[in-house]
């Protein structure tokens, strides 16, 4: 059977190993609810990778699964500011949506989830996407909605807590009341009345619990206008290294803390400025040994040297096997690694070409440096100026002085380090109908 669609292959493929596309749901990159549902994995290197060489297979389509909800904190009457005929004008509801939403610092979409009989309903207009997961700006998960677009009672959480009352006009999760929308929210007498509901309640009840006067002060409901996908290309079979853009000393001369972590951090900001993280869908990882019991990341290539007894010596490691790895520019080969997920020397080309020394902490066969004072400044937690040093590596050698120069810098001193790009795991969202 032939496919005819992206989307739809990769549904067959991920199909055919027993995976569940229902929907998949998972952390947002950042408080943006503009962004991408985040597809990354960090990687597991070691025994884990792909083959080697280059070019990208198809797109993987990434739909963002979850929308977030709130109330104003400004309140306001049945007429929204509106001072014309009927019926009134709703985007003054959603103005007051877009500007709570910049208070709260997001950055999507926002309108206000209203029923008017011409203006907003399902079926025109409607501001919540069918089959979709909505939650508190804090990422708690509220609820879903159906096919129509409705909410799904009861909601797993309240739409806050504590409540308060909003303007909706429903009768129900999907019926407009018609006779209580402040006369198509136009009105703001007390001879109107417009349906509200609690956003402290789980039921039905949150979205329509009684009617009330339309010179009453109320806040509104916002919903987030999902969007629909956004495609990245998928990752190359390939891997990028590059240098971090500043130099670094070896540690935060406090035992104990996490120095692989650190330089980890400076490898993904460094990823985002030159934008091959795209978007934060790919990690990247410092090319750094830290042997250590203490607590804090442990990152090692081999015990032996080598790696004489296989993958196995791997801990928490981040190269892949059997895998190209390349320059940043993407076309500049640095080698292959085997089936230890290390380098065989020499290399096909240099790490960067600039003769510049990055800290490493290996030994030159990749192997766990014997004294860890010595080899890695007690494996990059200490920075003390005490004559404590470790290993480097250069960028323009394609020798084992690409990971081991032989020498030692203090650990006082700063120095770039190696960044690699992490295995990304492709996953597959199935998108939503969309808005009526």
């Amino acid at each position: 059977m032939k496919c005819r669609s992206v989307l739809l292959c990769l549904t067959i493929a991920l199909l055919s190993q027993g995976c569940k596309l229902d929907k998949i749901m998972g952390k947002k990159k950042s408080a943006s609810p503009s962004s991408s549902e985040n597809s990354t994995d960090t990687g597991n290197g070691g025994g884990n990778g792909g083959g080697s060489g280059g070019g990208s297979t198809n797109p993987t389509v990434v739909t963002q699964a979850y929308g977030y909800l709130f109330s104003t904190t400004a309140t306001t009457n049945g007429a929204f500011a509106w001072t014309g005929s009927y019926p009134g004008d709703i985007t003054k509801g959603d103005d007051l949506c877009a500007t709570e939403a910049t208070s709260r610092g997001l950055s999507g979409t926002f309108k206000a989830v209203l029923g008017e009989t011409s203006l907003r309903g399902i079926g025109n207009d409607w501001v919540l996407k069918k089959n979709a997961e909505y939650r508190r700006p804090d990422g708690t998960v509220i609820g879903t909605t159906d096919s129509t677009g409705a909410f799904v009672f009861p909601l797993t959480n309240a739409i806050e807590n504590p409540g308060q009352n909003v303007w909706t006009g429903l009768s129900s999760a999907t019926a407009i009341s018609s006779g209580a929308i402040c006369s198509g929210w136009s009105d703001n007498s007390f001879m109107a009345n417009g349906r509200i509901g609690d956003t402290g309640d789980s039921s039905s009840l949150a979205i329509s619990k009684s009617s009330e006067t339309c010179d009453s002060s109320y806040a509104l409901l916002c919903a987030e206008m999902i969007k629909r996908t956004k495609t990245y290309n998928a990752q190359a079979s390939y891997r990028r290294i590059f240098a971090s853009s500043v130099t670094l000393d070896a540690g935060s001369a406090s035992m104990g803390s996490d120095g692989a972590t650190r330089f980890d951090s400076q490898c993904q900001s460094d990823a985002s400025t030159k934008g091959i993280d795209d978007d934060g869908h790919t990690t990247y990882k410092a090319l750094v040994m830290t042997n250590t019991t203490s607590g804090v990341t442990r990152r090692v290539a081999c015990l032996t040297a080598n790696c004489a007894n296989g993958a196995g010596e791997a801990v928490g490691w981040i190269l892949e096997a059997n895998t190209q790895y390349r320059r940043e520019n993407g076309t500049t080969i640095i080698g292959t690694t085997n089936a230890n997920a290390i380098f065989d020397f020499p290399l096909t080309n240099s790490w960067t070409g600039v003769n510049e020394d990055y800290w490493t902490g290996f030994s030159e066969t990749w192997a766990t440096a014997t004294n860890s004072a010595v080899g890695g400044c007690s494996f990059f937690q200490n920075k003390n100026n005490d004559g404590t040093s470790a290993f480097v590596g250069n960028g323009d050698s394609t020798s084992s002085s690409a990971v081991n120069t032989g020498t030692q810098a203090y650990c006082s001193t700063k120095k770039k380090i190696l960044c690699v790009e992490q295995k990304r795991i492709q996953n597959v969202y199935i998108d939503y109908p969309g808005y009526n």
